[in-house]
This record gives C-alpha cells, structure tokens and sequence, in this order.
C-alpha cells in the first residue's frame, strides 16, 4: 500500500517542485500519473500547476 507524501511545500522548494511538475507536465504526463509517481495527491498537482500557469483543463 503506498502513502501520500504528506511534507509540507513552502517556498522555493515548492516554486521548483512546481516547475519541475511543469515540465513534465508539458511533455506529455498527466495529473494523474504526477501524482502517483510523486505520491502527492491529485489536488495538490492540480494546484501547483496552475500556481505556475499552465492552464488545466476542466
């Protein structure tokens, strides 16, 4: 059974986690898959991509 990471992101490690999720994001992995490969919940990617502006859709 796998866990959530449940560490707090706050500031410039969460701006790097964020763009680092950009990336990747933009070369093709989805929400979902972010989230399961980085153990943090679909939310919480969903957010932090936007936080950096990449427009989602709905």
């Amino acid at each position: 059974m796998s866990r959530l990471d449940q560490r707090l992101l706050k500031g410039a490690e969460r701006q790097r986690f964020a763009q680092e999720l950009r990336t990747l994001y933009e070369d093709g992995a989805t929400v979902g898959e972010l989230a399961w490969s980085h153990r943090r919940s679909h939310a919480l990617i969903h957010r932090l991509l936007t936080e950096v502006g990449v427009e989602l859709p709905l």
